[in-house]
């Protein structure tokens, strides 16, 4: 009877031991397997590089900012006040006692303050805008036109911006809205807009003349019977012109965003514009509607990465002076005169697959699988013959099938790598090696 207890006991004591033993030996693989799927490795060719952004510091930044400031504060006082002076070096200075201490031989030129008064907050955001994104290479012209009460702004001529006196009168007390539309105007300038539209605008002109000389009469009756040649070219210029100022409202964001200014404004203008009625109605060829435009900013702010923009932005304003302001020679508008030295890093636009293909890989590199993967899908969507994309929608699904041994991540995988062979822009053999395709195969096998 002895024996039999104690041969219980043996057992018992035995299938603890077996029983902790196998849960250790469970904890054991759980924590391998776990540790093999943290360390699942990313496959990365690095054909994305992204910029480097390096804040500088913040409480030099501020000072410099401050020290802009009683620049603009400046001119503000001398515009309000008293009579202003611009001497041909751009130097700004006021006399109290005006002309009779200058003179009428003076070097100096005299200025009304029906001249100036609205001119300080555009000369003050242009040149932060300017600054922030490199763009002071080049001089850059504002003119208020005060002979029509058409509400409308335009881009014209060697860098010249133009904002009629009721547009402007409209956003004088919003900087941030006022930002957003001098940086549209902007945006056509460094787009080359304003020479394509000119070229494609003269080849139409040509083609509407060379017709009414061949058919004279006869020429008024053809829309009777058909769409004209010309027609058809008028059309597909205005489309053009409409793409235009997609995209430069998209463009407008960045440089607005780059120069320390609150990108949630720039629909004030677009709203405010909705509400004349009459605008979208003498605008409708060239422009977009209000709506459409302003649910695109909306998308297009959502994809910003502000935080990088301002970094950035601070930086070249910290670097550079407060542009000095000039008279035109048409007396009527004002030049933010460049002093950049030549060689210089000028202005390089970022098309909006660019943007979202930066951010997908940020998204990448910190392993957020599903946020890379809409924007890299979204990148696709944009321009179908990019193979990165692709490329790197191959690899998000195979990490995926690494980490959930789910076979539909594998098919998207083989998906993804045959697109992006397909639409490879390098060497072949490169290419194939960086998508392993074979490899995706096997595995779908």
């Amino acid at each position: 009877m002895k024996k039999t207890i104690a041969s219980i006991c043996l057992m018992c004591f035995c299938s603890v031991n077996t029983c902790s033993a196998i849960s250790e030996v469970s904890k054991i693989n759980q924590t391998v397997k776990n540790v093999q799927e943290t360390n699942i490795i990313k496959k990365d060719p690095k054909i994305i590089k992204l910029p480097s952004h390096t804040r500088i510091d913040q409480k030099a930044f501020k000072e410099k900012l401050r020290q802009d400031e009683k620049e603009y504060q400046k001119v503000r006082a001398l515009a309000s006040n008293y009579t202003l002076y611009i001497d041909e070096d751009g130097n700004v200075s006021a006399d109290i006692e005006t002309d009779e201490k200058k003179g009428k031989n003076s070097e100096y030129e005299k200025t009304k303050n029906s001249w100036t008064e609205g001119y300080y907050l555009f000369y003050k955001t242009a040149d932060r805008i300017i600054r922030a994104n490199n763009l002071d290479t080049q001089n850059w012209r504002f003119l208020i036109d005060k002979k029509t009460k058409e509400v409308n702004a335009y881009a014209s001529s060697a860098n010249l911006v133009t904002i009629n006196s009721s547009m402007a009168d409209s956003f004088y007390d919003n900087e941030d809205a006022l930002a957003w539309l001098i940086g549209h105007e902007m945006s056509h300038h460094i787009l080359g807009h304003i020479p394509k539209n000119i070229h494609a605008y003269e080849r139409i002109r040509k083609l509407n003349i060379g017709l009414y000389n061949s058919w004279g009469c006869f020429y008024l009756v053809f829309p009777l019977l058909f769409i004209p040649p010309y027609e058809i070219r008028k059309r597909i210029w205005y489309k053009r012109i409409r793409q235009n100022e997609t995209e430069a409202d998209i463009e407008a964001l960045s440089l607005m965003a780059k120069a320390g200014y609150n990108v949630d404004y720039a629909n004030d203008v677009l709203s405010s514009l909705a509400q004349l009625g009459e605008t979208e109605k003498n605008y409708k060829d060239t422009h977009p509607m209000h709506s459409e435009r302003i649910m695109n900013i909306n998308k297009q702010i959502a994809l910003l990465d502000i935080e990088t923009l301002r970094i950035d932005g601070e930086k070249n304003l910290y670097e550079k002076p407060v542009m000095k302001m000039k008279r035109s020679s048409d007396r009527k508008s004002i030049v933010l005169v460049s002093e950049n030295n030549r060689g210089t890093v000028y202005y390089s636009p970022i098309t909006p697959q660019q943007k979202i293909i930066e951010k997908a890989y940020s998204a990448y590199l910190k392993d957020d699988m599903q946020k890379s993967a809409e924007l890299f899908e979204n990148a696709y969507k944009i321009d179908k013959k990019n193979y990165i994309p692709c490329l790197y929608l191959s690899y998000i699904n195979e990490y995926n099938y690494k980490k959930t041994k789910n076979e539909e991540y594998l098919k998207k995988a083989y998906k993804w790598s045959k697109r992006a062979y397909k639409k490879r822009s390098a060497d072949k053999n490169t290419i194939k090696q960086k998508l392993d395709i074979e490899s995706i195969y096997a595995l779908l096998k």
